[in-house]
């Protein structure tokens, strides 16, 4: 991206790394259910928006992060295309995900905060005897995410060192608000934006079915990419510009 031209920020999202997590009073389920712990954490970043004076700037999420990037492109002005990689539009849980033990964790840790404490204290037992192993299971369905993998083991590590010391309760907001049905997506939601949702062709059939299902109902397009799953973003740089390009015309003047 960087030798595309472009000017990019990596923002991550409150209580991952060393930024603050959100009160814990947001993050009960009434908050997280009516959506004022998602707009709050928008609300932080279109504030950095703001302070950077960034006009025209390309938003990209990534899975989980949805929630918030569809609250923040309702509230700025600063954003001319939003790209959603791999997200959950109102997922159904089904067994869409896959290795099998991710699926049922993800059914237990969205219903209540006990089984996501639980979940997270496993999760990271896991990160620490081996990231590789872990990742490598995670990954095993996509040859482009595992080419990554044994090629920036490093980024997987630092993510492992990451993820390690992020709360139980910051987990359940990100589950619950990703895979719960989220009330600000309403038939239509999109028309109104400048957007696009993008899948590796290597996703599950459930999960690529459900999104299909979902990105018609909003309004969205959806452009698929033969390389990656979950990692899609980080293998395939030159689908992103393709992507730009296509929907925002020229991005560097």
């Amino acid at each position: 991206m960087n030798e595309a031209g472009l000017q990019v920020f990596f923002i991550r999202r409150a209580g991952f790394g060393r930024t603050t997590a959100l009160p814990r009073l947001l993050l009960s389920s009434e908050h997280i259910d009516s959506g004022s712990a998602q707009v709050t954490e928008a609300t932080i970043i279109n504030y950095l928006l703001d302070a950077y004076d960034l006009t025209g700037a390309v938003l990209l999420t990534i899975g989980t992060a949805g929630p918030i990037g569809v609250r923040l492109i309702s509230m700025s002005t600063r954003i001319r295309f939003s790209i959603f990689a791999n997200p959950a539009f109102n997922q159904d849980k089904g067994d869409g995900f896959k290795p099998g033990w991710l699926n049922s964790m993800l059914e237990e840790a969205i219903l209540n905060r006990p089984a996501t404490r639980l979940a997270s204290r496993g999760f990271k037992f896991q990160l620490k005897r081996n990231f590789a192993s872990f990742y490598r299971n995670l990954l095993q369905r996509s040859d482009g995410d595992l080419h990554y993998l044994d090629n920036y083991q490093s980024d997987y590590e630092e993510a492992s060192r990451v993820l390690s010391q992020v709360s139980s309760d910051t987990f359940f907001y990100h589950f619950r608000s990703a895979l719960s049905k989220d009330a600000i997506m309403k038939d239509g939601f999109f028309r109104s934006h400048n957007a696009v949702a993008t899948q590796g062709t290597q996703t599950t059939e459930m999960i690529a079915r459900n999104l299909k299902e979902e990105c018609r109902r909003l309004a969205i397009p959806i452009e698929y990419h033969s390389s990656g799953y979950r990692m899609l973003p980080y293998t395939s740089p030159g689908f992103l510009l393709g992507l730009m390009g296509n929907y925002a015309g020229p991005i560097v003047s």
